[in-house]
């Protein structure tokens, strides 16, 4: 049998561990690590200036030692991908829709409805505090863990030519969906449901694929959807619950220090989505209105109909839940009568039939 040199064994050992650990800034207790990090949103979007934020004060906390690869607007990793592509270690760290993943994961299916949850500052962090201490147990299972939730926008419909402002108008119109359960939700309002990619939007509204679409109003000005579709009546509703996860693998990487400025500055991101929200919808209305764009509120019977409506949405859910997605539904339940529904700012101008 052949014999090696102890020296040579010894060097081939150090060189496979150095190979799966990262390195250490001189006289620091942060790896040096550059990390991937994926979204659907582009670049200027709310939700990713807050990202950026949070990455920045991780980068300038850790002197330097970790910073941050950037890749927006789905360019590496769509919006159905982002789960599998984060447990996959195709990216460090994704941006998770929980439209994007409900039929893989069932349990987070009512958070994709509209009128789940609540969107004002002090009710939303509550729900995300309580939420998130759930699906960190659903998303280990995927090898990931919730960093934060990039705060978002309300929801309107926005339409090519009509405003769906009744039950006639929603009768039979081609809305662009994201998920399973948001289809079942416009099917209970009269729509005709059409699920295209985000990214396929723009092209799919200049066709005549869709009518319509479900999009908050961040994502709307993100994606220029006002150069294709002038009429957005406001059924103003929380939807689509979203979270910012990361690798599980590098997660244990980055050892106690690096983990605790992480989430340190996650708290500190959550507090500055907060600020950066503040006047973005109406910052929206008034541009998209200099763009041509019409608006108005449906009646507050209306309004009723299409949140009573994503009742019977909650029960057929409740048939598909495991005890995860019941305690979920729990949350979501306690905090039904915070949610608003409407407009809460902004231009309220009636819509023709309210």
């Amino acid at each position: 049998m052949r014999r090696f040199p102890a020296f040579l064994v010894m060097g081939v050992v150090l060189s496979l561990l150095s190979a799966n650990t990262p390195a250490f800034a001189a006289g620091g207790s942060f790896p040096r690590m550059q990390i991937k990090v994926t979204s659907h949103a582009p670049e200027a979007d709310l939700a990713s200036r807050q990202i950026k934020f949070w990455a920045d004060t991780v980068t300038r906390r850790t002197g330097g030692s970790i910073t941050f690869q950037y890749f927006w607007g789905g360019s590496l990793l769509n919006i159905a991908q982002q789960l599998d592509g984060v447990r996959d270690g195709l990216t460090d760290i994704g941006y998770v829709a929980s439209a994007a993943i409900s039929g893989k994961v069932p349990d987070v299916s009512v958070l994709e409805v509209p009128f789940a949850f609540p969107l004002d500052d002090v009710n939303m962090i509550k729900f995300q505090d309580e939420v998130n201490t759930v699906l960190d147990g659903i998303f280990g299972r995927y090898q990931q863990k919730i960093i934060f939730n990039p705060s978002i926008t309300a929801d309107p419909v926005t339409c090519k030519s009509k405003f769906l402002d009744s039950a006639q108008a929603w009768k039979g119109a081609l809305v662009r969906t994201a998920g399973r359960w948001q289809s079942e939700t416009l099917k209970a309002w009269g729509a005709n449901p059409t699920q295209i990619n985000i990214g396929d939007l723009y092209t799919g509204m200049q066709r005549g694929t869709v009518d319509c679409t479900l999009l908050v109003y961040n994502l709307l000005d993100s994606f220029r959807i006002y150069e294709v579709a002038k009429y957005i009546a406001r059924i103003d509703h929380s939807i689509n619950y979203t979270a910012l996860t990361i690798n599980l693998n590098v997660w244990n990487k980055l050892g106690p220090a690096a983990q605790k400025v992480f989430m340190e500055a996650a708290e500190e991101a959550e507090k500055k989505g907060l600020e950066f929200r503040k006047g973005v919808t109406v910052d929206t209305i008034e541009k998209f209105k200099k763009a041509g764009v019409r608006f108005c509120t449906p009646s507050q019977a209306e309004l009723a109909r299409l949140r009573d409506a994503t009742n019977q949405v909650w029960e057929q859910i409740r048939k598909t839940q495991g005890e995860a997605g019941h305690r979920i539904m729990a949350i979501a339940a306690k905090y039904r009568d915070k949610v608003v529904t409407g407009p809460t700012e902004g231009d309220r101008t009636p819509c023709p039939g309210a």
